[in-house]
């Protein structure tokens, strides 16, 4: 992998841990502002916990064995980090009131559906196989993410 790429790739790599810690740390403050929904925002928090430790085992990984590895689709790092700030606006949000508890999901099922589309496993491209496999399980269990937030979303519609 060349220079340049692989610095541009150690950037993105940070800043998806850090995007997933931001993640982590939103739905902790969920589930202690509500925490009659604490153990579903605690479960969620837990995985994006394991992929930002996944990532840095990947940052790793490929900072020892670039040659393993090529850059996939292009990615904007501005793109990341917007969305990172956008959880940080979303639960400043929360906070003042602004988001209520009922609309909380859907916004959660939003942020989900971004990282989703972020499409991590088309970022970096390698035959290693346990690379392959975390990052699958990282794309994989984001939309397991998304799909448990959209079933709230359905029943909490139902009791209305």
């Amino acid at each position: 992998m060349a220079g340049i790429v692989m610095k541009d790739l150690m950037d993105i790599m940070q800043a998806m841990i850090n995007l997933e810690l931001v993640l982590a740390k939103f739905y902790k403050s969920l589930a202690l502002t509500w925490p009659e929904d604490g153990e579903f925002w605690e479960h969620i928090r837990k995985d994006e916990v394991t992929h930002a430790k996944n990532l840095k085992v990947l940052f790793d990984f490929i900072k020892k064995r670039p040659e393993e590895f090529t850059s996939g689709r292009s990615f904007n790092l501005t793109a990341i980090k917007t969305i990172s700030s956008h959880i940080e606006a979303t639960w400043e949000k929360v906070k003042s009131g602004e988001i209520k508890k009922d609309r909380i999901f859907i916004v959660a099922g939003d942020l989900e559906r971004s990282l989703m589309e972020a499409n991590y496993p088309e970022i970096v491209k390698s035959t290693n196989l346990e690379f392959q496999d975390a990052v699958s399980m990282i794309h994989n269990e984001t939309v397991e993410h998304e799909k448990l937030i959209r079933e709230k979303v359905k029943a909490m519609m139902k009791k209305k």
